[in-house]
């Protein structure tokens, strides 16, 4: 039976995507011109992102570090000088990104709809702590999601098992009594598995929480 639900944050509760490209098209231009097409500067920094969060995630660059180095490439690669001051210049698109924050329209009513079934809730996701709880007050979560897990205080990251298993301790459920909630199918949902978790796949746009609400309430 299950007793808790675990969700994802981003790409699950939270539009990454979303905010990331918002944020990217307000910010990008006030760099300088570029020979780039906008559809190739976007390409640029989401593969850069893409590549340098996960050697965050790893291990191998810390959360300031994996920006730095996004911020020097990103310059390179739209053929503008590389800034003396990479935190200085990367505040702009962080600024422009945290403005453009939101929740997918169906994150509340999931959330709610678990609490009234009776079950726990929780947020199990890889990042940095605080930048995750301040994404959940902002898009108006935090007073509804439980309690929130991220990577950078586990010191371990989906899809490793123990991440999985420190939730599951710490709302005293079994994995088995825990179903998790995720976009990324390696990340989320085969490591749920993997972890003895029952999981289900959130692949916006053609299945939704709404979509899966039947399985989690």
């Amino acid at each position: 039976m299950i007793k808790g639900v675990v969700f994802d944050l981003d790409g699950t509760l939270f539009d990454h995507h979303g905010a990331a490209l918002c944020g990217l098209r307000a910010w990008a231009p006030t760099l300088g011109p570029t020979s780039l097409a906008p559809d190739e500067v976007e390409a640029v920094w989401f593969a850069l992102e893409d590549r340098h969060y996960q050697g965050y995630l790893d291990g191998r660059l810390s959360h300031r570090g994996q920006r730095r180095v996004r911020m020097a490439e990103f310059s390179q690669a739209l053929g503008l000088p590389v800034p003396d001051d990479l935190d200085e210049a990367y505040t702009g698109y962080l600024a422009a990104y945290v403005a453009a924050w939101c929740a997918y329209d169906d994150a509340l009513p999931a959330l709610l709809a678990v609490r009234r079934a009776g079950r726990q809730v929780a947020v199990l996701t890889n990042g940095d702590q605080d930048q995750q709880e301040a994404k959940l007050r902002s898009i108006g979560l935090s007073d509804v999601c439980g309690p929130v897990f991220a990577s950078s205080r586990l010191g371990v990251t989906k899809p490793d098992p123990r991440a999985f298993a420190h939730v599951a301790a710490a709302l005293d459920l079994s994995p088995g009594e825990l179903l998790m909630v995720g976009d990324n199918l390696d990340v989320d949902v085969r490591g749920a598995r993997d972890a003895g978790l029952r999981a289900v796949h959130v692949d916006r746009p053609t299945t939704t929480l709404a979509d899966l609400s039947q399985m989690y309430t």
